[in-house]
């Protein structure tokens, strides 16, 4: 999936699940902003993280609900 975003020239790529170690070297190599493991509030960014402006203190951020830490939950 990085390899083909890369190739498209889409600068972000964003996915519930996780990456491999080659697909975040590979998006350091071609700068591509690599979010991962986006759950409710909450997400992991792997690469490009200087492009990122946030809105929220993490530390000040609710916890999601039970449910919504569940896989497959619904918030």
């Amino acid at each position: 999936m990085v390899i083909k975003t890369a190739m498209m020239g889409i600068p972000v790529l964003a996915s519930r699940s996780g990456f491999t170690a080659w697909g975040v070297e590979i998006a350091q190599q071609v700068g591509l902003t690599l979010i991962g493991r986006m759950r409710g509030k909450r997400f992991v960014c792997l690469s490009g993280d200087e492009r990122l402006l946030r809105d929220a203190d993490p530390a000040l951020v609710d916890e999601e609900s039970q449910r919504s830490r569940r896989k497959g939950g619904r918030a």
